[in-house]
């Protein structure tokens, strides 16, 4: 139980106008984080788990009638290797140094994704939604029109946010705000696009914090 309750911090929230065609770390990060092992592991365990949320039957290999199953078990296993990267970072630092968890950030996306995995935890099983998006690639000059499949979680869902293990954590309104942005903020490219962002800023802090820049 939590003796005193924080404010989420909204700043610096990303967009989603676009979505990224690659998933890996930015090449300086990426670099970085190296030199903390086991996090790192966590961290691109994460990303390949999120990669495969959308992918068909014939890439996970398995029937089509098990594609829906799979897809939430690929977002469970990315969120709880999201969350794991807190526990490889306590490894990594040894007793040197206090480890940044994801609380320390009072980022209100990272907060409600750590928050997502409890629910995705003890939920039984329940599909995401599928929608059709419009996409323009643009490449040396040309462009051209796709369509995109994005998948998102149903918000009854999503508001079982609120009522997670670490609710008491922060204000209430604070994190029905995060919840209603979540909802938001997954229906641009789907949820898989919200999770990459989340690791992505979470390792991006993590470095900022643990593995300074050498002059």
């Amino acid at each position: 139980m939590y003796n005193s309750k924080v404010h989420l911090d909204f700043d610096n929230l990303p967009t989603f106008e676009s979505t990224p065609l690659f998933f890996t770390l930015d090449d300086q990060v990426d670099a970085r984080l190296r030199t903390l092992p086991a996090t790192y592991a966590r961290c691109n365990s994460a990303l390949r788990f999120m990669s495969n949320i959308g992918a068909d039957s014939d890439h996970m290999h398995v029937r089509a009638e098990e594609i829906a199953s799979m897809r939430v078990a690929y977002l469970r296993a990315s969120l709880m290797e999201f969350v794991g990267m807190e526990e490889a970072l306590r490894i990594d630092l040894g007793r040197d140094q206090v480890p940044l968890r994801i609380s320390d950030t009072r980022s209100a996306m990272l907060v409600v994704l750590r928050e997502l995995r409890n629910v995705q935890i003890h939920l039984i099983k329940t599909d995401l939604l599928s929608g059709k998006r419009s996409a323009v690639s643009r490449f040396r000059g040309e462009e051209h029109e796709h369509e995109l499949t994005a998948l998102t979680i149903p918000r009854l869902d999503l508001d079982r946010v609120k009522d997670a293990r670490n609710a008491a954590y922060c204000h209430r309104e604070d994190l029905e705000r995060a919840v209603d942005w979540l909802a938001e903020a997954q229906e641009h490219w789907g949820i898989a696009d919200v999770v990459m962002r989340g690791i992505w800023a979470y390792a991006e802090a993590i470095v900022a914090v643990h593995v300074p820049l050498v002059a």
